[in-house]
């Protein structure tokens, strides 16, 4: 949502206006906040668009609050299948744990930490800012610190991710994620430095619970949690997003807004551990694998883009 002054704009747009022969007001007012001498990209994009679209069905109604005169077509976001899809067509158990390996590998080298594929691994990763609650998972630090430790059904987490750089909030929180990690959380928890889309790739497909904790309302898609569910990377995560339109059951965990930490930790206490430590003869989680295949199955038939791009061409409608 950037803005500018209104000044600033005329004169940078002074030549443009004498070459179309339009009165520089009438461009500027094109992006002109009312009762201000502001002028928004945003408003400029939307007086100036043909038809308008949000990126999931939550982020429409919540726009329909902000802009009520510019409705918008909701249109929610996919992914590209053959980029992010590392599980392929083998057994998905197999190439999970070879997902996972790699992931690991990548973890010791940077980290110098060395962990088993077989504790189970939770993931968050993206950009540092409040309203993605980074810190969430480690409020309750003592409690979250006892059931990560506990010799019969361990818990190890990668964090990963960078903050803007005008943003002092999120570098505070980026710092704080890891003095905790360093000392509270040693051996529990790492954070991975030089996030790229490299290491995306990497935590996406190599980790057991993908965690998403934005406020409700604030997210606009949230494709990570695709990518990762492609995987058989299992949600843990509130109803934002794209999460809002899918049904959890036997797919995730869906999260308490209201009382994250807590709803985390009861989750990961009461369901996830007790499903992903329960083992077959050949140490396969039978009842957690079904998740991840239903999980991927979801991304391929609802969430690839592939049928976003179907609906914009029929949002747009017949070409001339």
């Amino acid at each position: 949502n950037d803005v500018f002054s209104n000044d600033l704009v005329g004169l940078l747009l002074s030549n443009y206006a004498q070459q179309v022969q339009i009165p520089v007001k009438q461009l500027v007012d094109l992006g002109l906040v009312q009762q201000s001498s502001t002028f928004s990209m945003t408003m400029l994009a939307m007086r100036a668009a043909g038809k308008i679209n949000a990126v999931s069905k939550l982020h429409a109604k919540k726009a329909k609050d902000i802009w009520s005169d510019h409705p918008m077509e909701a249109v929610t976001n996919g992914i590209h299948l053959p980029t992010w899809d590392k599980v392929g067509e083998t057994e998905m158990w197999s190439a999970h744990r070879d997902n996972k390996r790699k992931l690991l590998q990548i973890v010791q080298e940077r980290t110098g930490t060395v962990w088993e594929d077989n504790v189970l691994l939770l993931g968050w990763a993206r950009r540092m800012v409040k309203y993605k609650r980074p810190l969430a998972l480690v409020e309750r630090l003592k409690q979250f610190g006892e059931i990560a430790r506990d010799q019969n059904r361990p818990v190890h987490v990668v964090f990963a991710g960078l903050s803007h750089p005008a943003d002092e909030d999120g570098k505070e929180m980026l710092e704080e994620l890891q003095y905790r990690l360093s000392s509270d959380l040693k051996g529990v928890a790492v954070y991975l430095p030089h996030y790229n889309l490299e290491l995306s790739s990497m935590l996406t497909a190599g980790c057991d619970v993908w965690i998403n904790t934005p406020v409700v309302g604030f997210e606009a898609c949230g494709t990570s949690g695709m990518k990762a569910a492609l995987n058989g990377d299992l949600p843990m995560s509130t109803r934002d997003g794209w999460v809002d339109e899918i049904e959890m059951y036997q797919v995730g965990w869906a999260l308490d807004d209201n009382e994250l930490t807590d709803s985390m930790i009861d989750t990961l206490r009461d369901r996830i551990l007790p499903m992903y430590y329960e083992r077959n003869t050949e140490g396969v989680p039978e009842a957690w694998l079904s998740m991840m295949k239903n999980a991927r199955d979801l991304i391929k038939n609802e969430f690839s883009m592939t049928r976003a791009m179907r609906q914009y061409l029929e949002l747009i409608g017949p070409l001339e």
